[in-house]
């Protein structure tokens, strides 16, 4: 017993592990790496030591203001448009004579909304963009008054890949009329 003990302090170094005493003048610059990692900071910043700071690049394009209609919920009851958009105030959530980016919506169906800006009637289909400030060109085209035929469906590569999708395409047509 006594040789472990003895075995054990000298794969120690002796006491020379006990001989270093902490310092003195402890203060929290001492602790920098708690204070710039902190998880539980809520004004904690990312370190960037080793990065210089990133300046926008002067030459970026603006990004263009749009609005777009993530989808819509109709029932017998209502019929609501869900907006989203480049700006905070786009985002709304509004039924029809609701107004959103000086556009008021006149029509909700499951698959557009249909507005009246400035005087025009347009259609935008659910996941589609409308451009607001003319940068960029108008995803939804104007209002016409004949129906849309359905998407043809995609290219297929194994033979009966195509019939599927044709069978999965009618089927969605029944269940939207």
């Amino acid at each position: 017993m006594k040789r472990t003990a003895l075995a054990c302090i000298l794969a120690f170094g002796g006491l020379a592990v006990y001989a270093d005493a902490p310092p003195k003048n402890l203060s929290y610059a001492n602790f920098n790496l708690v204070r710039t990692r902190n998880i539980f900071d809520p004004e904690r910043q990312p370190y960037s030591a080793h990065l210089p700071p990133v300046a926008a690049h002067p030459s970026a394009p603006p990004i263009p203001d749009y609005v777009a209609v993530t989808g819509t919920l109709v029932t017998e009851e209502k019929a609501l448009a869900f907006f989203g958009g480049s700006r905070p105030e786009f985002n709304a959530v509004l039924g029809v004579s609701g107004t959103v980016a000086n556009m008021k919506v006149t029509r909700i169906t499951p698959e557009h909304v249909e507005v009246n800006r400035a005087g025009k009637p347009f259609v935008i289909p659910v996941g589609q963009q409308l451009a607001l400030d003319g940068t960029a060109p108008i995803a939804a085209a104007p209002k016409t008054e004949a129906p849309s035929a359905p998407p043809a469906p995609p290219s297929a590569g194994a033979p009966g890949q195509a019939d599927i999708i044709r069978r999965m395409m009618e089927r969605r047509q029944k269940e939207i009329r």
